[in-house]
């Protein structure tokens, strides 16, 4: 099985034990080794092979590209938001770029920056009806920019848009699915989506649905693949299980 079919299939632990950053073979294996190591949470690993790959091939190529969308999401999961958007700036347009876009948009949200509704419109239209389905970029787009709105509901440029948040995240859920997504992918996005079920819609049954498949896929994926990231994601997960049996014991 080549590197490219392990990453397809979520088993990154399994990259990162065949390949060898020194000798990887070729640049496209080191490429997904960087990537592996961003999943599962080494960003420091991840960006070093990203910054290497950067300098010795340009935005143009398949992987000067990937290495430039890769170093731009690893510098926004370490916080480093200036540097990610140096980075994004050479991005080549493309759904893959408008995901790095719409993550930039959701944390710039969660910081109390105004969310660019103009922009996350034609960012989510391009999503939901580009055809063929690109990977995983259409889902991640609607998904990120969804709970973008989610996260800065208090703002008077999202209110009236609310009452598409559930089915909004619906429709991330179904892109995942459709791809077959690797299982993090969807688990985050059921985890987002309990959250939007019970906090936007008042759907306690859908949101208890939700997060227990999310939980259900954390556990499988920390037990394959370890990582302080997917613990921490499990241990989140289980806190908004508990938040929603809350809810339902409320429910008459």
């Amino acid at each position: 099985m080549t590197t490219r079919e392990l990453y397809q299939q979520g088993k990154y632990r399994e990259i990162v034990e065949a390949v060898n950053p020194d000798s990887p073979g070729d640049d496209n294996q080191l490429l997904t080794l960087g990537w592996a190591f961003h999943q599962l949470g080494e960003y420091g690993q991840s960006t070093q092979i990203m910054r290497g790959l950067r300098a010795q091939y340009g935005p143009d190529t398949d992987i000067g590209d990937g290495a430039r969308r890769g170093l731009a999401h690893g510098f926004q999961q370490l916080g480093q938001l200036d540097e990610a958007n140096q980075v994004l700036a050479e991005i080549v347009p493309s759904l893959a770029r408008d995901n790095v876009r719409a993550v930039a948009i959701l944390q710039e949200t969660r910081n109390d920056g105004v969310f660019p509704m103009a922009e996350a419109q034609q960012m989510i239209s391009r999503a939901m009806w580009t055809i063929p389905r690109q990977a995983n970029n259409n889902a991640h787009i609607v998904n990120n920019l969804t709970f973008a709105m989610y996260e800065g509901r208090r703002q008077e440029v999202i209110k009236p848009y609310l009452f598409m948040l559930h089915g909004l995240i619906e429709v991330a859920v179904g892109i995942y699915e459709e791809v077959k997504a690797q299982k993090n992918h969807l688990a985050e996005c059921l985890f987002r989506a309990s959250q939007i079920f019970l906090d936007i819609a008042d759907w306690v049954e859908e949101a208890y649905v939700a997060i227990q498949e999310s939980v259900r896929l954390w556990e499988e994926i920390v037990a394959s693949q370890g990582g302080r990231r997917y613990q921490t994601n499990l241990e989140n997960a289980r806190a908004q299980l508990r938040r929603v049996e809350e809810q339902r014991g409320q429910v008459p």
